[in-house]
């Protein structure tokens, strides 16, 4: 039996296309599926997590010690637009994204998740870290978003992150939202 890990990506079949410009001038290119491998039907989770699994790898990881990895000039992310053609979307750099089509940008869940990428990135996240913040492993809640029960938060900027995205989705009443901000704050950041 193949090991989903020496599975072949499916060129024909997958909804993106990946590739690592590395410094010494070698290019890797992958693709979001392997064969006889579903992706996930929401395609915005499938791009993501692909990043995350990049950033594990050491790839998109500027602190990347493993000297089998190569130091990456930049990786770029297609989109596929008919059976045999693919789409530029973005540019990944360590730090920042360059968008090619506006309307990839427009993406809201998208650009939240490589804002909060970058930022976690740059506060020299682990891979764990982000893995555990970040990863879609599905799309329902595992727990209440106002619950204070358990830590989630590594610092006060993530706190206001969250909260933040949480007015934007309008679920939530303000005074909801400022008591789960002031329980949170005081339980977790008060000296």
């Amino acid at each position: 039996m193949t090991t989903d890990k020496f599975r072949k990506w499916d060129k024909a079949n997958s909804t993106f296309m990946r590739v690592l410009i590395l410094r010494n001038g070698i290019e890797l290119t992958g693709y979001s599926k392997k064969i006889g491998m579903e992706e996930k039907r929401d395609k915005t989770d499938v791009l993501t997590n692909w990043i995350i699994r990049d950033f594990e790898q050491g790839y998109l990881n500027k602190n990347n010690t493993d000297p089998r990895i190569t130091e990456l000039n930049y990786s770029d992310w297609y989109h596929r637009k008919t059976s045999s053609d693919f789409e530029l979307m973005f540019t990944l750099y360590y730090d920042t994204v360059e968008w090619h089509n506006i309307k990839y940008a427009e993406n809201k869940k998208l650009v939240e998740f490589l804002n909060r990428f970058f930022y976690l990135s740059k506060k020299n996240a682990t891979a764990n870290t982000l893995r555990d913040q970040l990863y879609v492993v599905k799309r329902a809640e595992r727990l209440d978003p106002l619950s204070v029960d358990k830590p989630r938060f590594l610092s006060l900027e993530d706190l206001n992150f969250y909260l933040n995205r949480l007015q934007n989705e309008d679920r939530f009443t303000a005074d909801q939202l400022q008591h789960f901000y002031t329980s949170y704050k005081q339980k977790y950041f008060q000296p």
